[in-house]
This record gives C-alpha cells, structure tokens and sequence, in this order.
C-alpha cells in the first residue's frame, strides 16, 4: 500500500510535513469524530507510524519499488475513498400533538417546543478546532492494544485506536453537532382526524458532511372529549330524559362551534330512545359533516 499516496504527501515529504497530513486527514476520519471513517482512520494510523519512524520507512521504501502493479490498483482505490467525505443523513424528527375535539373541528396555531440536531456552529462540523490536535497513545505506544498475561486486549485508553483526540472541540466535545431547542408555530387546518400528519421536508435533524436534513413530521391525535365520542363524523353523547325536560318538550346542547342548539322533543319519548341532530357533527377536510345522536336514559 503507497502511504505517501494515503497521506497525500512525496516520497521525499520531511516527518514534520507527513505529521501535519496525518493531522488533517485524521481529523476528518478519526472515529471519535466519524464513525464511518474508522477503517480509513486505521489505514492512516499505519502510514503515519512507518513514514515517521526512519528505520521502518526505509524498509518500506525498498518493499513498494517491487510492487508497482499492485500499488497502482490501490492507488486508485484509495483516489476513490478520498475523493468526499462520507455524507450521513440526517435522522427524521417525529413529534406528537394532542387537539380537542374543538380544535380539531376549527383548526387552529399551535407552538411546539422540540430539540433539533444541528451543525456545530464553533468547529463547522469537523469535531475539533484550532486547539486540537490526534496525538498517539501513549499508554499503548500507537500500537492499540495491551498484552495482558497471554491475552492481547484493545488499549483502554484509546479502546484500541492507537491515538487518542487531544483538545476537542469545546462547543460539541468532538461530536460535530449539537441540539438546539426550537420553536415553532405550526397551522393546523380544520377538519383533521387523529393520524393526520404535516409533513416539513428537510427541517429536521440535520445531516453531516453534505448529507441530506431529516425531515419534521407532526402527528395529530385527539385528545378524550367530555361530553361527545366521535365514531367517524358523528358524534355522540347521552342526557338524562328529565321532569323538565319532558314537561318543556325540549333540551338544549352545545355543538363543536359553541353553538346552543335547541332540540324539541318528538311524540312518545321515552328514555333509551336516540335523537337525531342532523349537519352538527364533526366536519372534515373536505367539507363533509356528520350528525350529532343523543341517547336519552
């Protein structure tokens, strides 16, 4: 494998110009940072520890010149893997509201209160700063891992990356992004049923090293209501058939719009009969309306 090619550096580059390129390229691909990039970050490791230490970097030297066919196809390879960054999507946020049975007949504006993950603002998203910097173990030697009686374990120190991230970056701690409380007004229209939901593409967890933003979706469900059960567009509810009612021939009751409605009673009523209060239902989107059935007992 040409570690010059990886590091992006000649093959007469001095140690103080091949630290600095592990340094820039460690920074984009150190898993503490980038977890997609850890088989990147551990090839990168093995560069900058044989280019660094003259004795291995000779024997190096001599082995490559014998390979050139072989190193040519892994120098294409590796052309390919730095040509971007690796992109990650951002995750969808999903955020449940509860509506009365009245708001849900009007509509109406809400204000929802969510976390939202963002960029960081201080570092760009690339985890560490002008502080920062990938040093080599020294618990482990930049080897990665302890020998531990006759066991060979990952260094508990840099949990057998060979480096570990001195400095990171003080806004997101090397995390690239943060979450951001967010406010939001959000107009729900009349007529929505639980399970209605409003779709905000693109404004949701946002996406790292150019990758797409999650979206925001917001899920409605009616809340429980004390007076009406709703089964589809009718709704329904029960009033005690008493002496005055039935000495006046009459009731009254509120519709969803806070309306009085007043509802004569027919011939021969009787309790457990069902009255039958027709266009005073719940009405959708579309514009159609239910009726209101009240059960007297």
């Amino acid at each position: 494998m040409d570690f010059y090619k990886l590091l992006g550096v000649s093959k007469d580059a001095s140690y103080e110009e091949i630290k600095k390129a592990f340094r820039e390229k460690a920074k984009k691909y150190h898993p503490d940072v980038n977890k997609e990039g850890e088989e990147i970050f551990k090839l990168l490791t093995k560069a900058y520890e044989t280019l660094s230490d003259p004795k291995k970097r000779k024997e190096y030297d001599k082995t490559i010149s014998s390979k050139p066919e072989i190193l040519g196809k892994i120098e294409n390879l590796l052309n390919r893997f730095f040509s971007e960054d690796i992109s990650k999507k951002g995750k969808d946020i999903k955020i449940k509201v509860e509506l009365s049975l009245e708001e849900a007949y009007r509509g109406t504006i809400i204000d929802i209160n969510y976390f939202k993950v963002e960029n960081c603002p201080v570092c760009k998203a690339t985890g560490l700063d002008e502080n920062s910097s990938i040093e080599k173990c020294q618990t482990c030697n930049g080897n990665g891992n302890k020998n531990l009686l006759s066991l060979r374990i990952p260094c508990p120190v840099c949990k057998g990356k060979g480096f570990v991230i001195e400095n990171p970056c003080i806004k997101c701690g090397g995390r690239k992004q943060i979450k951001v409380k967010k406010h939001k007004k959000i107009k729900i229209p009349a007529g929505v049923e639980t399970g209605f939901t409003i779709l905000f593409e693109n404004e949701g967890n946002e996406g790292l090293n150019g990758g797409k933003n999650g979206n925001l979706y917001i899920k409605i469900f009616l809340k429980y209501h004390p007076v009406f059960e709703k089964k589809g567009l009718n709704l329904f509810t029960k009033i005690k058939l008493t002496e005055k009612i039935k000495q006046e021939r009459k009731f009254y009751i509120f519709n969803l719009n806070g309306e009085k409605l007043t509802v004569r009673l027919p011939p021969n009523i009787q309790a457990g009969d069902i009255i039958k209060i027709k266009g005073e239902g719940f009405k959708n989107k579309n514009g159609n309306t239910g009726d209101i059935f009240v059960e007297l007992y």
